[in-house]
């Protein structure tokens, strides 16, 4: 699946996932803690993985190809990688799936 989106530009990141910033330690605040979030644009089918796995484990083992887990908008779906593939399928046989599932629509009017 392909995302319109600005300057009529095409992504084939159609979703996003999140993990803790490493870069920024989380800090103590007197309303509470506070600790940074990293977003990261994943294809359609890295979301399925995803899903039936779950989000971490695609993401470590994605983690070689994207270093930082920095997102290259032009890049194809890492389940195209071999390794990878292999990685995800035999994560789902083994584990199963942990990860639940947020839908939000969003209504423009």
């Amino acid at each position: 699946m392909l995302l319109l989106f600005d300057n009529w530009v095409l992504l084939r990141e159609t979703a996003l996932a999140f993990v803790n910033d490493t870069n920024v330690a989380p800090i103590n605040r007197p309303n509470g803690r506070v600790q940074l979030l990293q977003m990261i644009g994943i294809t359609g089918d890295e979301l399925e993985a995803m899903q039936t796995w779950n989000t971490l484990g695609v993401l470590t083992t994605c983690l070689q190809y994207m270093p930082s887990y920095i997102t290259d908008i032009e890049r194809d779906s890492f389940r195209r990688i071999p390794v990878v593939c292999e990685a995800v399928q035999k994560g789902m046989a083994q584990e199963g799936s942990n990860t639940t599932f947020l839908f939000v629509r969003v209504r423009i009017n």
